[in-house]
């Protein structure tokens, strides 16, 4: 090459723009970054409403599978059968027993079905042409993070089962629609994996199949026309599935059931009834989901305004139209009847059935369409309003269910404590009660899951064989000493066995010679006394009154309530029935001519509110009445108060009151 011709290139190189490197940046509108900025999003949500949850303890029948776990990795598989361990292995090897490491998965794995929900949404959405980004997608993640029901499937660490179960049906249910848009066959398999995981794992995603089967007959973006037999082509799809639910059916009999009406109440209502009642937050519940409506129905008039639009300038059949919203919205309100169907309010919290309710929320609420014009721009502005509006009502009422979560985990490890330094210092002990729910949640079950407390992978040496659970039939050891758990108080008491002797009116009759005992009993009492034992009384001036009269008879007394019903509360305290077999059983005999209508009230002797009443079993003139149905009676540590209730208007006469045993009442 010549001089010159390097002198010429060296000149046209340096006429030649330079190259820069283009600054990074972050492109917001790539509908990829915002679901990934939306899942961080749905992640700090589910971190901010369920942290207070990582210091609860075992709860319910998590002792028996951590319990389970520990038994099998020592070579013992009895209760690996019985007990769905497996899913709680991966943590105790983690872990071990600390609770912290249970919770913080439990989040994250909720925190990974809002983002499954998110990206069903956004599959769902892109159907219906624009999608408007992400918008939808993580607001429908963000709603299902906070919705109030999982507090229980959250908190407790045996809610791991639905957990599990829930991500692995949303995945499937995910992975399908992807096949579904884009045909890639490596997402078929992947989504008939999740399934038959989450069929084997749940009774719940029996519904899998016909979910399966809506969303292959809903028509994709690219597909509005793709095949003419589009029942064919759905029931191809969605076959495999239903050979895995019939197969699982056998797993999971008793899948079927009535449905429960309280729990179309709880779906909109979800709130703890025992914290707060329904009626108090139904304007915080409703008004963000009226407000919800409200934007819908703006939608539907504005598409009217659409489509005449399109009609006038002969648009139509020229440009393949989307789907109504009104084809997925159908869809999602099947899915939603069918994962609450068989269940009823007091054995599911709801966990999957907040996927679609959640997606059809966010779905209705949001624009989906085109979002340049002045309408689509104020209905997502109106359902922004919405949605924020309901996110912020369900985050508070979720706070309100984990309430009763957090409390009773503080009283299960208060009394775990005083229950091992009890064992520790007096050896054998017999425990008379044991906190068994707090408003609603389940703390210590069967008297088995105690003894676990004292034993290893719990503690490190095993106290266990000292302790014996008492129940109601079970005799006392004297050689034992007794202890009872005081909830009022929050105290584990050691008590002195109670004296055998029934309280001072049980062996006589009630009569003229009583009259000492009665005169003392209704002192303070609206009951006014009568003797009609004394010469020249007459009997029928009991009920000249119109308040409750107890009257003397020669062998009995005769009670008469008045105009409204009346409680004649025994004096005698009874201390620690549950230690007394002979007060098991009440005894009342009912004297000649008299109603039958009696029943027994037993309430707490310092609060009057806590009152339970009890029907009794006639045979003859003897009406029975079983105290060990009453459970403040026997085992919440109180002193407790007997009550004869006597209807308005009813005349008893009663001629003897005594506790007697099990045998002579059977």
């Amino acid at each position: 090459m010549s001089t010159s011709e390097n002198i010429s290139d060296i000149k046209a190189t340096e006429s030649a723009p330079k190259r820069q490197l283009e600054r990074a940046r972050v492109d917001f509108s790539s509908t990829k970054t915002q679901m990934l900025l939306g899942a961080l999003i749905m992640c700090v949500s589910c971190l901010v409403a369920y942290g207070q949850t990582v210091l609860v303890t075992f709860l319910g029948q998590d002792l028996t599978y951590i319990q389970a776990i520990a038994d099998t990795l020592h070579g013992s598989f009895d209760l690996v059968l019985a007990n769905p361990t497996s899913i709680l292995l991966i943590d105790y090897l983690l872990y071990h027993t600390n609770t912290l490491g249970f919770h913080v998965s439990n989040i994250l794995l909720t925190a990974s079905c809002a983002i499954v929900v998110g990206l069903i949404t956004l599959e769902l959405t892109g159907r219906l042409g624009n999608r408007n980004g992400a918008l939808s997608a993580i607001w429908a993640g963000m709603l299902f993070s906070v919705y109030p029901l999982h507090a229980q499937s959250v908190a407790i660490v045996s809610g791991r089962i639905e957990l599990i179960a829930s991500l692995f049906y949303l995945l499937s249910v995910f992975l399908f629609l992807r096949y579904r848009l884009i045909e890639e066959k490596q997402y078929f398999p992947l989504s008939l994996i999740s399934g038959a995981l989450a069929l084997l794992l749940s009774a719940q995603s029996l519904s899998l199949p016909l979910v399966i089967t809506l969303l292959a007959l809903h028509p994709g973006r690219n597909r509005y026309a793709a095949r003419k037999n589009a029942l064919a082509d759905a029931i191809s799809c969605s076959g495999l599935y239903w050979l895995m639910a019939v197969l699982s059916f056998f797993i999971h009999p008793h899948y079927l059931g009535p449905v429960d009406k309280k729990t179309l109440l709880l779906l909109f209502f979800p709130v703890n009834e025992t914290v707060i009642s329904v009626s108090k937050i139904v304007p915080l519940a409703l008004v963000p989901l009226l407000c919800a409506l409200m934007v819908l129905l703006l939608k539907s008039q504005i598409a009217k305004i659409r489509l005449n639009q399109r009609t006038q300038t002969d648009l139509i059949g020229s440009v393949p139209t989307p789907p109504s919203s009104t084809i997925t919205a159908l869809i999602l309100v099947v899915w939603l009847a069918l994962t609450i169907l068989p269940l009823t309010a007091h054995d599911s919290h709801l966990f999957l059935a907040a996927a679609p309710f959640s997606i059809l929320i966010a779905i209705l609420s949001l624009e989906s369409g085109n979002t340049k014009d002045k309408d689509a721009k104020l209905l997502t502005s109106c359902g922004l309003v919405a949605m924020t509006l309901l996110y912020l009502a369900w985050s508070y009422l979720l706070a309100i269910n984990l309430k009763p979560t957090v409390e009773g985990s503080l009283i299960v490890e208060n009394f775990r404590r005083q229950l091992i330094n009890a064992a520790t210092i007096d050896g054998n002990i017999t425990l008379t009660n044991w906190p068994k729910n707090h408003q609603g949640v389940p703390l210590i079950g069967a008297a088995e899951n105690i003894k676990l407390f004292l034993a290893p992978p719990f503690i490190d040496r095993d106290l266990s064989p000292g302790l014996k659970v008492m129940n109601e039939t079970m005799p006392i050891s004297d050689s034992n000493k007794i202890y009872q758990w005081q909830q009022a108080h929050g105290l584990l008491a050691s008590v002195a066995k109670a004296d055998s002797q029934p309280f001072s009116s049980s062996n006589m009759p009630w009569s003229a010679s009583s009259k000492d005992y009665f005169i003392n009993l209704l002192k303070g009492s609206p009951w006014q006394l009568v003797d009609s034992t004394s010469p020249g009384a007459s009997s029928s001036s009991i009920v000249s009154s119109s308040a409750p009269v107890i009257s003397l008879m020669k062998n009995s007394v005769r009670l008469w309530a008045g105009d409204k019903q009346a409680i004649l509360s025994l004096n005698d305290k009874i201390d620690q029935p549950v230690l007394q077999e002979n007060r098991w059983i009440l005894k009342i005999k009912i004297a000649d001519h008299s109603a039958s209508t009696v029943d027994l009230a037993v309430r707490n002797y310092l609060d009057e509110t806590k009152m339970s009443k009890l029907a009794g079993k006639r045979i003859g003139a003897d009406i029975f009445f079983d105290l060990r149905e009453l459970d403040n009676y026997l085992s919440n540590g109180e002193s407790q108060q007997i009550g004869i209730v006597v209807a308005a208007g009813e005349v008893v006469s009663i001629s003897g009151v005594e506790f007697v045993s099990v045998k002579s009442a059977q």
